[in-house]
């Protein structure tokens, strides 16, 4: 029996609104919220799920 490697990938997006002068000071700003921990996202942001195989 041959062994395979299969890729599980669950996507989780959430649109977030944010005023700044600039797209790069948006980014910026929620960047660093997500990293501070400010943004977490959990099972309501929910989008797909992916299984695939692993070539290699």
């Amino acid at each position: 029996m041959a062994s395979y490697k299969i890729s599980i990938k669950e996507v989780l997006v959430r649109e977030i609104d944010v005023e700044a002068n600039t797209i790069a000071e948006a980014l910026q700003k929620v960047e660093q919220d997500y990293y501070e921990e400010q943004i977490i996202l959990d099972s309501d942001d929910y989008l797909e799920t992916i299984i695939e195989a692993v070539e290699g």
